[in-house]
């Protein structure tokens, strides 16, 4: 009794058997958890249970065992108990019980069926993510599916991911100068999941395997990828950096302002006028360059489409980021109006300070629009 017990816990079974058909689906199932290269001792255990069952049954009914897939030959395999030691006490089944069934498909057949799930589901699914038509709540159904257990399979998840990496075909911007970037609502941590799952930014190699827009695709892929390390390297772009310096700026300016004004008298005031200074302007000149940088990858990226001589004034018009233009011309103005001023009162280049610190201060647009800096230039 003792045998059969560790037979049966091979194949994760609590009882013997009652067919034929009962064994082939235990053995399908335990065949599905055991990966043979990674643990051959325990496939060989799982084959040899699967032989000496199937040889019982086979002296009950009279049936063979269905063959199993790279199957040991018959000289290595171990040898089936003596049909004479065992009996139907020690079974707790009777020969009668036990039902002659007519034969079925393979085993390798049934242990495939079983790696299947609902077909008429399966279709569905993607079916649906077929459907989506472009929009944030749709990043919630394709993670509900992903999350799935009858999409786990290896066919199954082999469809999934191909509609998953098609769905992100058209969800692509496609800019004027051959660049391809996700549309704003495809986030980093979406993004971020498929890579888990896939290795689409991993390894690019995945990408060859797919059908589709695989190159626009992938160079999203990797724009994506190269924006988001230079966030991490220009950390002091971030939109909520600069608003935060900016506000800390903007505050500190106004108190430099008002101080003089009740103890200009005081020696100490004007030390912290002069600290002002060297606050404001230092910064003053931080926000030309943060102006002038995306003129100045436009430019770039003219002159390396054509030469200078063939540049035009009008040309400045396909500029795309018009309100840096605009801003650039405030500050420049303000520059104008107030420098000459510092000369007569040392203060008045607050002034400077205080109206280049409100030129960040605009909508949200301002902040989206740093999002988009390395795209649109």
């Amino acid at each position: 009794m003792t045998v059969f017990r560790t037979l049966l816990s091979e194949l994760d079974l609590h009882e013997f058997p009652e067919n034929k058909k009962a064994l082939k689906r235990a053995y399908a199932r335990k065949l599905k958890s055991i990966d043979q290269a990674e643990d051959p001792a325990a496939f060989q255990r799982m084959r040899e249970a699967y032989e000496k069952l199937g040889s019982h049954l086979q002296s009950a009914n009279g049936y063979q065992p269905a063959p199993l897939p790279n199957a040991l030959p018959q000289e290595e395999r171990a040898s089936p108990p003596p049909a004479s030691t065992l009996n139907d006490s020690e079974l707790g089944y009777t020969t009668e019980q036990i039902l002659t069934l007519p034969e079925s498909n393979s085993l390798e057949q049934e242990s495939v069926g079983f790696d299947k799930p609902n077909r008429e589901f399966v279709d569905e699914q993607l079916q649906l993510i077929r459907n989506l038509e472009g929009e944030p709540a749709d990043l919630d159904e394709i993670q509900e599916i992903l999350g799935l257990e009858e999409m786990t399979a290896p066919v199954i998840w082999r469809e999934l991911e191909q509609t998953v990496f098609d769905y992100l075909a058209r969800s692509l911007i496609h800019g004027e100068t051959g660049r391809h970037y996700f549309k704003p609502y495809i986030t980093d941590a979406f993004l971020d999941q498929l890579d888990l799952l896939f290795g689409w930014q991993s390894d690019f190699k995945t990408l060859a395997l797919l059908r589709g827009d695989q190159g626009a695709v992938a160079q999203a892929l990797h724009t994506n990828s190269y924006i988001r390390q230079l966030k991490q390297k220009f950390w002091w772009r971030r939109p909520e950096n600069i608003l935060s310096i900016t506000l800390f700026a903007f505050c500190y300016s106004i108190l430099i302002l008002t101080l003089p004004d009740l103890w200009w008298k005081n020696n100490a005031t004007q030390s912290l006028t002069k600290a002002g200074l060297l606050l404001l302007v230092p910064y003053t000149i931080f926000l030309y360059i943060q102006t002038l940088w995306p003129l100045c990858r436009w430019f770039h990226n003219q002159i390396k489409e054509q030469t200078l001589h063939h540049f035009k004034l009008q040309d400045l018009g396909r500029f795309k980021n018009r309100k840096t233009i605009i801003r650039l011309v405030l500050l420049c103005g303000m520059t104008i109006a107030t420098v000459p001023d510092y000369w007569q009162r040392d203060h008045t280049i607050l002034w400077l300070g205080t109206t280049a610190l409100l030129l960040p201060f605009k909508s949200a647009r301002y902040k989206a629009s740093l999002k988009t800096f390395y795209e649109q230039n």
